[in-house]
């Protein structure tokens, strides 16, 4: 068929071209006879495609989907040494939902490229025989590249360049675009230009064909009824980091999913990144883009989908038929239920689990199990359902390695029968009166699983301690002493400097083993236990997870024990089962299992800071009450920064001579039925905040104070507050608030996320719920006293110096501020240029902080009639009448990058946009009709609105109807206000420095397309409204920045819609002597917004705007 059509005319010509975004076949197109040399022009109609689907159905969005940079690349046939014609599209207008898709992820653009247009080589096109390629979308901020240097290189160096992102890359979304590169038409890109006008894009088999370069990857974890499966970190391994610029054919499988004759092309970059926290708002899926990554596999001789994951043996940890560099996932979490949903055993098992799964499309109908490639412009999605642990029960109990039945399936799992302690401790100094029926030691042994440790075969009393069990000594028993706590008993003393107080659970087991199996009271002084009525009472003192030295031998490293997923566990037990390559485990005949939390930190581990802090996993909190009290306490001297001093102030004014709370502790007894009753016993004046940090703390030299020395846990400071919200993306089960009810939380089923901090006055609250709220603690999220809150506590890891000021997570130099100590998974660490997305909420991607901006010098203010952003109209014709309602038809001239919105309000929230769904376009202008409501009384019309015509930047012009027509008339028109058909008064005309809230939330490009510092405006476009983090990093430089504190409130771009709000609210910095941040709640003014853009590290105050700068792109909305 003849794919381009020749015309001539008078008119100029125009060349008119499509672009799709569509999975294709493969059709020959050429035609012969083409003239070449002769001026030419063209107009392309772009179609962007859905994403093709793996698994599951389509759903685009805006940054998977949007264009703002389009070149064009046309080698001649006759010579591909270079491009003939390399053009770079400005323009690229409004956008229809093409016929290809049923959604707006598949959209039909309008480019044209105009008679006498130049290249970046100053060449006009001209007829002639052509591969015509594009690129788009190459300075995103994911995956950015020079594609202006492609217009002086040769076809075949296009066609092997290798599209790579930074080694060190860890942005895993896309933040504003996705890089996309095509051909014409569905072979090898020819196409013939005839001089004059062309016109091409009517069929599939004329258009240029984009396709994202990425792969969308999606899991979702579900359970069966039954079972619970809480997911808390997940891992991917050989992300792949580049791919082929262009894509290559050669696919293979009922939806090209296959590689076919392909093999893997990069530059051999590839990364991992370990124990990533699942997002708060999604707390049961995460998702992820990566390069193409195509994989074969190293043996196909398999018919199991299960042996995807199959290690070689017990000691050789690769993949048996994976290959090397193939891209999995682990996901690990936590597990409650019963062997599986069918099973009929009672029995339910408790414990930590992970699933390995290996990427690819093993469909058996698309990819096949032997499958391992990812491959670009395809969504993956995998729908994880735990159904039980039968597999890893068997597996623990097989005998050999290859009688795994499910290799991706590990586990550590207790089985609770009736009586069976299980308790799950906290990082920090724990205290537990045990009282267990004596009868129930019957051959015990222990198993220990730590950082350090992992015991192989059971230790029993008689047996040496071997060297996979060298960590065992964390767990200290002493006698308890005559109280009232439990059956007039009470915690015994860890006894200080007289290590005979106390024993491990080596020495324990010893000790029992001696009874001879006598039940008969005993109370036999230097033992570790009170026998009486048949029952074992002891008392467990349980180390901080914090270690100085490696059981096994030298020092301890930071990196080797905190952010230890899993944490570590003690059992003593009867029966134990260990899989032949020791990854899982079943304890069966369970006497007591001790879990520990490990302490996790924002930090980086290696080493490089010289004293982070970390965190403990659970809130104080109080799931019967309301929380705790703080105290009244506000002595002088608490500051931002050190959360130790502050504590230390708080408890002296409070208790003088910091006495230790002697009855804080754990409580467990087998009662007569054989259940365990736990319970946390605690002193009613110890109920306050700072006076409850010392139960994290260990009275070790028995004097019932906690002396300096002593105080390694506190109440954090606001700062550290902060700190912890720049890295909430990382702490996953650890954050403050209870991830997966954050719209209406409450103290009954979770953290409600309102903290005390050790700071007072207005930052003595911190709103964790919100993310960097501040506020006075007598006050609640209704406005009324409530003194009761949560109260979390946090230790430096130097342990030398336990009492001195964390080190800072940010600095400031000039205008930059710097993350130059948080770990690299809670930053950006990619320049991006342009608006974050518009009416983003503090949880999304957009509010994750990048790695290092700079702060503007002055305000954001738009000169609104200057820049012509008052929307430019014209009214058709007069209007008519029906059913008392008046409608006008609107023409309003089309500003490239500009939306339009229409209403009855002046609030672009309010407002509809004006788009083809509810107006024509001839590519000038917009052409619609709009309706104003009103009523006749007595012959008259008459009406209380206006008809609003709005630019995206907060500008309107307001159109009201002429009343002097009476009903009978039945005819009316529209006035621009103020008189006349040409805009005389935009009611927001001049300069504007403040901004409503609704103006925040709806208006796109807001500081990008109206912020500059630079005389030569050169800095256009790369600014932004600063996001939640971004604005609370300010917050802590606030006079170093010399921003004002005199009644201005600044806003950040970010929303948040508090429990029980009715709308969303931004965050802004409440100006006091001492600011703080908080939502805008009952404040009812206006916003001022100081504008933020990303540079890189190394950027100092004097560098140049352009040296700070990678390539970067708008986002276009």
């Amino acid at each position: 068929m003849r794919t381009i059509k020749n015309y001539v005319r008078a008119a100029l010509p125009i060349l008119l071209g499509c672009l799709l975004f569509v999975a294709c076949s493969d059709d020959d197109i050429a035609e012969k006879g083409v003239k070449e040399g002769l001026p030419a022009s063209l107009t392309f109609k772009m179609v962007v495609p859905d994403l093709n689907d793996a698994v599951v159905t389509r759903a685009g969005v805006e940054q998977e989907t949007a264009l703002n940079q389009l070149m064009f690349l046309f080698y001649k046939k006759s010579d591909t040494s270079k491009p003939a014609f390399a053009k770079v599209i400005d323009q690229l207008g409004s956008w229809r939902i093409g016929s290809d898709g049923n959604d707006n992820s598949n959209r039909l653009y309008t480019v044209t490229i105009s008679p006498g247009e130049t290249d970046l080589n100053d060449n006009e096109l001209m007829s002639g025989e052509y591969y015509l390629y594009a690129l788009a979308n190459w300075g995103n901020g994911f995956c950015s590249y020079d594609a202006e240097g492609y217009a002086s290189k040769s076809l075949d160096e296009l066609k092997s360049a290798i599209l790579a992102r930074e080694s060190s890359a860890n942005v895993l979304d896309i933040i504003n675009n996705t890089p996309m590169t095509g051909i014409y038409g569905r072979d090898d890109g020819s196409i013939e230009i005839y001089e004059g006008e062309n016109s091409f894009g009517n069929t599939d088999e004329t258009r240029v064909h984009l396709r994202r370069a990425v792969a969308k990857v999606i899991f979702n974890i579900s359970t069966v009824d039954g079972i619970t499966f809480t997911p808390e970190r997940y891992s991917i391994y050989h992300y792949s980091q580049s791919s082929t610029l262009m894509e290559r054919s050669g696919w293979g499988g009922d939806q090209g999913t296959k590689p076919g004759n392909l093999s893997y092309e990069g530059n051999n970059s590839f990364s991992d990144f370990e124990d990533l926290a699942f997002s708060d708002g999604t707390p049961n899926s995460f998702e992820f883009y990566m390069p193409e990554n195509v994989q074969r596999a190293k043996d196909s001789n398999f018919t199991d989908v299960k042996m995807r994951e199959k290690r070689e043996s017990e000691t050789n940890e690769k993949f048996k038929y994976a290959p090397e560099k193939s891209t999995y996932i682990v996901i690990e979490g936590h597990y409650n239920g019963p062997r599986n949903a069918s099973s009929d055993e009672t029995a339910i098992y408790d414990g930590d689990v992970k699933y390995t799964i290996q990427l690819g499309d093993f469909d058996a109908t698309r990819g096949g199990i032997d499958n391992f490639t990812i491959r670009r412009n395809v969504k993956y999605t995998y729908n994880v359902k735990v159904k039980g642990v039968n597999n890893i029960i068997t597996e623990a109990s097989a005998e050999n390695f290859d009688a795994e039945p499910q290799p991706g399936a590990e586990g550590d799992l207790v089985r609770m029968d009736d009586g069976t302690i299980k308790l799950d401790l906290d990082a920090h100094f724990e205290r537990v009166l045990l009282k267990i029926p004596v009868d129930e030691f019957k051959n015990p042994m222990f198993y220990v699983k730590t950082p350090y440790s992992r015991t192989t075969d059971g230790i029993s009393a008689d047996m040496t301690v071997g060297d996979d069990s060298k960590d065992y000594k964390w767990i200290h028993f002493t006698k308890p002493q005559s109280g009232d706590v439990l059956d007039d008993l009470t915690f015994g003393k860890f006894g200080g400097l007289d290590e005979s107080v106390r024993t491990d659970v080596h020495g324990l087991l010893k000790e029992i083993s001696n009874l001879n199996g006598s039940t008969s009271d005993r109370d036999n002084t230097g033992e570790h236990f009170i026998i009486k009525d048949g029952n074992l009472y002891t008392t467990a003192y349980i180390d901080e997870f914090f270690y100085t030295e490696n059981p096994t031998g030298g020092n301890a490293q930071l990196s080797e024990f905190v952010n230890y997923s899993g944490g570590r566990t003690m059992n003593i037990c009867t029966t134990k089962h260990i899989s032949a390559d020791g990854k899982s485990s079943v304890v069966e005949n369970t006497i007591i299992s001790f879990s520990q939390a490990s302490i996790w930190t924002v930090y980086p581990t290696d080493g490089s800071v010289d004293n982070p802090f970390g965190i403990e996993k659970n809130n104080e909190w109080n799931k019967d009450e309301t929380g705790m009290p703080r105290g009244d306490a506000m002595p002088d001297g608490l500051n931002n920064t050190n959360g130790w001093n502050n504590t230390k102030l708080l408890i002296n004014e409070e208790n003088s001579n910091s006495n230790y709370d002697q009855q804080a502790g754990w409580v467990v007894s087998v009662n007569e039925s054989s259940k365990a009753d736990v319970k946390f016993n605690f002193s009613a004046s110890y109920k306050k905040s700072y006076l409850a940090a010392m139960s994290r703390n260990r009275d070790t030299n028995d004097d019932g104070k906690i002396s300096d020395n002593e105080l390694k846990w506190y109440v954090p400071a606001r700062n550290q507050c902060i700190a912890l919200w720049l890295g909430d993306n990382n702490l996953g089960s650890y954050r403050p608030y209870n991830a997966t009810n954050l719209k209406n939380a409450t103290n009954v089923d979770g953290p409600e996320g309102v903290l005390f901090t050790s700071t007072g006055g207005n930052s003595s609250v911190w709103w964790a719920i919100e993310g960097a709220s501040f506020g006075d603690y007598k006050w609640d999220n209704k406005g009324t006293i409530s003194t009761d809150r949560d109260m979390r506590c946090v230790r430096n890891l130097n342990d030398s110096k336990y009492s001195e000021t964390p080190t800072t997570f940010s600095t400031c130099s000039g205008k930059i501020i710097t993350l130059s100590n948080l770990s690299s998974s809670c930053v950006r660490n990619s320049i991006m240029t342009g608006e974050y997305a518009a009416n983003h909420k503090e949880r999304e991607y957009s509010n994750t902080v990048p790695l290092a901006f700079e702060v503007a010098s002055g305000d954001l203010n738009i000169t609104s009639i200057e820049n012509s952003y008052v929307p430019e109209i014209s009214l058709v014709q007069s209007n008519d009448n029906t059913s008392d309602n008046i409608t006008a038809t609107v023409q309003i001239k089309i500003v490239s990058g500009r939306k339009y919105y229409m209403g009855t309000s002046n609030s672009l929230s309010k407002a509809t946009e004006i788009s083809e769904s509810n107006a024509s376009t001839d590519g000038t202008y917009w052409t619609f009709r709009g309706t104003v409501k009103g009523t006749t009384s007595w012959g008259q019309w008459n009406t209380t609105q206006y008809l609003y015509i709005i630019a995206d930047n907060g500008n309107y012009v307001t159109l009201e109807s002429d009343r002097n027509y009476s009903w009978s008339d039945r005819k009316y028109k529209y006035l621009v206000k103020n008189g006349g058909s040409t805009v005389i008064d935009s009611n927001k005309g001049g300069t504007k420095s403040e901004f409503t809230r609704d103006e925040i939330k709806a208006l796109v490009n807001l500081a990008a397309a109206n912020y500059t510092q630079d005389a030569d405006g050169k800095d256009k476009g790369q600014w932004r409204v600063p996001n939640q983090r971004e604005l609370a990093l300010m917050l802590g430089y606030w006079s170093e920045l010399g921003m004002p504190t005199n009644g201005i409130y600044y806003a950040s771009g970010t929303f948040f819609t508090a429990t029980k709000a009715e709308k969303p609210n931004p965050f802004l910095v409440v100006p006091e002597t001492n600011p703080y941040m908080s939502l805008y709640k009952e404040y009812s003014g206006d916003f001022r917004i100081r504008p933020v853009r990303d540079v890189e590290p190394s950027a100092s105050p004097q560098a140049t705007h352009d040296s700070s700068y990678r390539p970067g792109g708008s986002i276009i909305k």
